[in-house]
């Protein structure tokens, strides 16, 4: 994970708030999923839980020698399933409005988007 951790750092367009190490380990009800576990090259979280927030906030980060194979979208569609299976009703996300590629793969799988904010029911 700090492998992970460290080539991920100062990407253009993650940068969730207090986001690192610690937080990632003494979540409680957040999730954080790295995939493959034991050497990532992905991750997605669903973080909000822990703050109170019923629509967890999605984020999804690809290390930058795996973008443009596919994983984004199958980070994607596993967080769609956890948040279901725990009962979400919807998930939010915020996109750079020059993230191109990622609204459009968010914008695909039903994210409506006012500004930078999505949303998708689930």
């Amino acid at each position: 994970m700090k492998e992970f951790l460290k080539a991920i750092k100062g990407d253009k367009y993650f940068h969730p708030s207090n986001f690192n190490e610690k937080i990632i380990k003494s979540a409680k009800k957040d999730i954080y999923r790295f995939f493959p576990k034991r050497e990532p090259i992905g991750m997605y979280m669903l973080r909000g839980f822990d703050e109170g927030y019923k629509i967890p906030s999605l984020g999804i980060i690809i290390h930058p020698n795996y973008r443009g194979f596919g994983f984004g979208k199958l980070m994607l569609n596993m967080a769609i399933r956890e948040a279901k299976l725990i009962g979400c009703k919807k998930i939010r996300l915020t996109v750079d409005e020059d993230n191109i590629i990622a609204k459009k793969l968010y914008k695909k799988a039903g994210f409506k988007f006012k500004n930078e904010v999505g949303i998708k029911q689930l």
